[in-house]
């Protein structure tokens, strides 16, 4: 009979709270960052995927608020799910945190204009931050290699988190005037290692525990855990070298590797949202609908990508500005974000929960979960979300209106995240104090 997820979990490997709290609380601001940016300059943001403003904000988005959130969980899920603890981890951990947040913040002023100064500022910190946990990462797992399951998925995480970043300071250094790559492939290849080799593969390792495990739903098929990371990374490979080989333009010979990619990641879409049809858990459930919500952004990327690269593989059709925003909106804010805030939504609170256990040792009981982090609080961000993603996606159909009013509502939705998180840790500061009282008077 095989275990289950919770039972493979080694919780007296948890690192102490404050090593994954850090990325989760600075991750938000981030996204009010976006917020303000679309806010302020949204129809900049909308008039073209090239412009200073949309990688701005791009960014703002993927290295400020997803790389956050990643890097948290894999400090608390590689001891806990893989059981292997990050080497020096009380010293390394607020070196990545507090270089990724330099890093993140000097690239977004970059794009905005700052010029040479920041993008060097930028390419050293994230390299310093992204680099030592990538390679920590990577020492930690020698000793469990595995190609297949949790830790094979993690194994193979690592090295396209390293991909991402060696394609992105390739980019960097172009724009400081270090290097001259060929812009469009190497943005290319550097998205596509970061949306499907590093946030893709590490959505596929910790679903592989948090679904069944949180949402009580059965477990993956054998075939998810055993094969689908080999597979996204042959493909990946594969794509990469076609890529190469068609140049800055995107031939015919890509075009297979592009429709595989993205039936891998529909497939997989797919198949969660199936497990969570079976789910225990109530459907109202809102961490739930922020994973459904999610996959379906994701699962709707992944064919407009699709139909993308064959329109132009096969006819020649380029891939429009306006088809491109879609895509990374419903990608990142649609489908990677959703996702990540319904994780976070179970994580968090069960993080807290498990050190007050720790803490009150045996005698003092902790509040239940659900009073950590309100459901309410949950189910408001969630509308806030949505209304968002929906003003997102009528953008780039008249930048100059509704990108204001996009803005107006990422930031409300980032803004709600952040409090309830901001709400979290007050009970738990509250509640360490009652447990030291108690434990205190006997």
């Amino acid at each position: 009979m095989a275990r289950s997820p919770a039972s493979a979990l080694s919780y007296d490997q948890a690192p102490p709270l404050h090593l994954p709290l850090r990325f989760f609380l600075t991750a938000p601001l981030f996204g009010i960052l976006a917020g303000g940016l679309l806010l302020v300059r949204g129809g900049a943001v909308f008039a073209s995927r090239w412009t200073g403003e949309a990688l701005a904000a791009t960014h703002c988005l993927t290295a400020g608020f997803m790389l956050q959130i990643m890097l948290g969980a894999l400090v608390q899920f590689l001891p806990v799910g893989a059981g292997v603890v990050l080497p020096g981890q009380r010293w390394l951990v607020p070196l990545v945190h507090g270089a990724v947040t330099a890093g993140s913040l000097a690239l977004v002023i970059a794009f905005l204009g700052a010029g040479q100064p920041a993008f060097l500022l930028a390419g050293a910190t994230l390299a310093l931050g992204v680099g030592a946990f990538a390679l920590a990462g990577v020492m930690a797992l020698r000793r469990r290699f595995a190609l297949v399951g949790i830790v094979g998925a993690l194994h193979l995480t690592f090295p396209a988190l390293l991909a991402t970043l060696l394609l992105g300071l390739w980019l960097v250094g172009g724009l400081a005037g270090w290097s001259n790559p060929p812009v469009f492939l190497a943005t290319a290849l550097h998205a596509g290692w970061g949306l499907f080799g590093w946030a893709g593969g590490l959505l596929l390792g910790v679903s592989l525990v948090v679904v069944p495990m949180f949402q009580l739903t059965p477990a993956y098929p054998g075939w998810v855990g055993r094969g689908l990371g080999p597979l996204l990374t042959l493909l990946l490979l594969g794509w990469s070298v076609a890529r190469l080989g068609a140049g800055e333009g995107s031939g015919v010979q890509v075009l297979p590797w592009s429709l595989l990619l993205a039936a891998v990641a529909f497939g997989f879409c797919l198949v969660t949202l199936g497990l969570q049809r079976r789910s225990r858990r109530p459907w109202g459930d809102p961490t739930q609908r922020f994973w459904r919500l999610g996959l379906v952004g994701l699962a709707a990327a992944a064919l407009l990508w699709g139909a993308g690269e064959a329109g132009r593989g096969v006819w020649g059709v380029g891939n429009g500005d306006r088809l491109a925003l879609w895509i990374g909106v419903l990608a990142l804010f649609g489908g990677f974000i959703p996702v990540i805030c319904g994780m976070l939504y179970k994580i968090m609170p069960f993080l807290i929960w498990l050190d007050l256990q720790n803490r009150g040792r045996g005698r003092v009981i902790p509040p239940n979960m659900k009073r950590l982090l309100p459901e309410a609080g949950m189910m408001r961000h969630l509308r806030g979300h949505a209304a968002a993603l929906v003003a997102l996606l009528a953008a780039p159909l008249a930048p100059d209106w509704l990108a204001p009013l996009a803005g107006a509502l990422v930031l409300l939705a980032f803004t709600l995240l952040a409090a309830n998180l901001l709400g979290g840790l007050r009970l738990y500061r509250h509640e360490c104090r009652r447990i030291a009282d108690c434990l205190d008077q006997g």
